[in-house]
């Protein structure tokens, strides 16, 4: 995998392509918009952040974060980020920052914290980032997680 795979927006994965992920892997399929995240009908749920910028997503467009009840995660970790609608949180993760700016893997990081929250339902909420960021072996070295995210979701082709 190059750099030039993970930067480009060729890559960037479609709803189309998260719905195909979560039918491979017997998961539950479900999207909201991040300004309707109150509407949201299920308890996990892709969250697109919006095409255009607007209000609740401050100018952060084009990026996926995931659902998991009023958890959601970001693979940015800036809960400043969004104006979220009261009792929705961001997840801690660790490293707060697991991918570099400018990547386009949000949408696998996406689909490794719902592959890996499906298979650890007794892990807490304030417990759930350094777990998933241990699984995967994710440091502060934004480049080799983005690697490693990229690697682990098109190894599953």
């Amino acid at each position: 995998m190059s750099k030039e795979e993970v930067f480009s927006d060729k890559n960037s994965l479609s709803d189309a392509q998260l719905k195909k992920w979560c039918q491979e892997n017997n998961l539950r399929y479900n999207l909201v918009e991040l300004e309707n995240l109150e509407d949201a009908k299920s308890r996990f749920a892709f969250i697109f952040t919006g095409n255009e910028s607007n209000e609740a997503n401050k100018g952060n467009k084009q990026h996926w974060l995931f659902l998991d009840g009023k958890y959601i995660f970001d693979s940015y970790g800036n809960p400043k980020s969004y104006n979220l609608p009261e009792g929705f949180v961001i997840i801690q993760n660790e490293p707060r920052q697991l991918q570099q700016f400018n990547s386009t893997t949000c949408g696998e990081y996406c689909c490794a914290f719902y592959d890996f929250i499906s298979k650890n339902k007794s892990i807490k909420p304030e417990d759930i980032g350094e777990e998933f960021s241990d699984e995967f072996g994710f440091t502060g070295n934004r480049s080799k997680n983005d690697k490693l995210v990229f690697e682990w979701f098109h190894g599953k082709d």
